[in-house]
C-alpha cells in the first residue's frame, strides 16, 4: 500500500466517535482500502494533509486545531492540539511554517506557527471581523469567516466572509496578518471557499448562497472581478447552496458542488473564464466536499446527508461517470488526498 495515495475523510460526530477515516486509494481499480478509524476529534469538519502530517479542526464552541503524525502506512497518531482562537473552526491552510485557521462563529481568523516536528503552536496573529451583516437575515446575521487561503507566493491570505459578502485580503508580514484590501461580492452571494489557478493569475470563489462561481483576476494583492456564473442548470427552482470547488490538475476544468440539486457542476476553463459543461448527480445527498485524485482521473465526493462516499471516473473531456463504490460513513464532510 505504500505506493498508493492516501485518502482522509473528516466527519461530524462527538469526540468519542470515529470522525477521521484513513484509506489507501487504488487508482488502477477505483477502490478505497480501509486503513484506520480515528476517534478523539469532535466534528473533524476540515482536514489538511501537509508533508508527513495531517491537521484537523474540531468544529466546536471551544474550537481546536489538532496535529496528527502519519506513519509509513498512512495511519494517524495525535501529536498535539491547541485552541483555534474561536467558535467553530471550519477551514485550515498552510503557509510557510504556519497554519491559517478560520472560525465561522468566532468571526475571526488566526495564524498558528508550526515547529519543525509538526507541532502546532498557540496563535501569534489574529484578525477579527465586525460590523454590518448581509441581506440574508438567517445566514448573514453576523460576520462568518468560512475560509482563509494563502496566495501562491505566500505574501497574502484571502478570507471569505460569508456573512459580510466580502473577500478580505491580508498581507502576511513574518507571522503577522495585516490589512491589505477588501472586495465586496454581490449582495447575498455568501463567499465560502476560494482557490487560485496554477499560474496564480485567477481566483475562483464559491458563492454559497447564490450557487455561483465568481472569477477574479489576481495581481499583486488586488482582485478584479471578471465573471459570475451559476453552478445550477437553467430552470432549476429548488433550494440549493454551493459548497466546494476544485480545478483539474491540467487547469482545463473546474468542478463545483451543489447541495440541494445534489450535483457536481463541470466548467471548461478558457483563459481563466468559465463555460458550463453540465451537472452530474453526486451519487447521494448534500455533497459538502469533494476532491480530485492526484492523477486527476478520479473525483471522490463526501455526501453529508446520505452518509456515503461516491466515486467518479473523470474523462479527458472533463465528463464524470459514477463508478461502483460502497462506503457508508456518518456525516462525511471533508475529503483530502495525500
Amino acid at each position: 500500500m505504500n505506493g498508493q495515495p492516501r485518502v482522509y475523510i473528516g466527519c461530524y460526530g462527538d469526540a468519542e466517535q470515529a470522525t477521521i477515516h484513513a484509506f489507501a486509494f487504488d487508482a488502477d481499480h477505483g477502490r478505497l482500502l480501509p486503513l484506520q478509524q480515528l476517534a478523539g476529534v469532535g466534528n473533524a469538519s476540515y482536514l489538511l494533509p501537509a508533508d508527513d502530517r495531517l491537521y484537523a479542526v474540531s468544529e466546536t464552541a471551544t474550537g481546536e486545531v489538532v496535529a496528527l503524525a502519519v506513519d509509513a502506512d498512512g495511519r494517524l497518531s495525535e501529536i498535539n492540539r491547541v485552541s483555534s482562537g474561536g467558535d467553530s473552526p471550519c477551514y485550515l491552510a498552510k503557509t510557510g511554517n504556519a497554519l491559517l485557521v478560520a472560525n465561522y462563529f468566532g468571526h475571526n481568523a488566526a495564524l498558528l506557527p508550526l515547529t519543525v516536528e509538526g507541532q502546532v503552536r498557540k496563535i501569534v496573529s489574529e484578525v477579527r471581523h465586525q460590523g454590518a451583516s448581509g441581506v440574508d437575515v438567517e445566514r448573514q446575521d453576523a460576520p462568518h469567516l468560512h475560509s482563509i487561503t494563502p496566495s501562491p507566493d505566500g505574501r497574502f491570505a484571502l478570507v471569505c466572509d460569508l456573512g459580510r459578502d466580502e473577500i478580505v485580503v491580508y498581507r502576511i508580514d513574518g507571522q503577522q496578518l495585516l490589512p491589505h484590501g477588501v472586495v465586496s461580492t454581490a449582495p447575498g452571494d455568501g463567499p465560502r471557499h476560494l482557490l487560485f489557478d496554477a499560474a496564480g493569475r485567477f481566483v475562483y470563489v464559491v458563492g454559497e448562497l447564490t450557487s455561483t462561481v465568481l472569477v477574479y483576476a489576481w495581481q499583486d494583492g488586488a482582485l478584479v472581478h471578471r465573471q459570475t456564473i451559476s453552478s445550477l442548470p437553467a430552470g432549476f427552482a429548488g433550494a440549493n447552496t454551493g459548497a466546494e470547488l476544485q480545478l483539474s490538475p491540467d487547469g482545463a476544468f473546474l468542478y463545483a458542488s451543489n447541495r440541494g440539486h445534489d450535483s457536481i457542476a463541470t466548467f471548461r476553463v478558457a483563459d481563466g473564464l468559465l463555460e458550463v459543461v453540465g451537472q452530474t448527480h453526486c451519487g447521494g445527498q448534500m455533497p459538502r466536499n469533494f476532491a480530485l485524485s492526484p492523477c486527476g482521473g478520479w473525483l471522490l465526493v463526501a455526501n453529508q446527508a446520505s452518509g456515503n462516499l461516491a466515486l467518479f471516473a473523470r474523462a479527458a473531456d472533463g465528463v464524470l461517470t459514477q463508478a461502483p463504490l460502497d462506503v457508508q460513513l456518518d456525516r462525511p464532510v471533508c475529503v483530502k488526498f495525500a
